[in-house]
């Protein structure tokens, strides 16, 4: 990669400012690729092959969220903690 694709890629939005938001999205694609998907694993041996099924895998995750999204499936609520659950407001 030379160092004119290099910079306009780190300039894109998502890379420009990496916060606790992109690292919560991107590991959120990660654990759904694994838990649901097979990620963690590939069938074929070679490179390219691999690579293609990784590609197929982010097809369908692509599509697993795009039907959920279509057919306003609700997300899971996050777990609050007992702590969290107490309420208790220390200021």
């Amino acid at each position: 990669m030379n160092w004119e694709c290099y910079t306009q890629i780190k300039n894109l939005p998502l890379c420009s400012q990496p916060d606790a938001d992109n690292q919560q999205c991107l590991e959120g694609t990660i654990s759904q690729g694994v838990g649901r998907f097979g990620l963690r694993r590939t069938r074929y041996f070679g490179l390219t092959k691999t690579h293609l099924q990784h590609i197929a895998t982010a097809c369908a995750i692509n599509l697993s969220r795009f039907f959920a999204w279509s057919n306003h499936v609700t997300k899971a609520r996050t777990r609050i903690s007992s702590f969290a659950r107490l309420g208790v407001n220390f200021t």
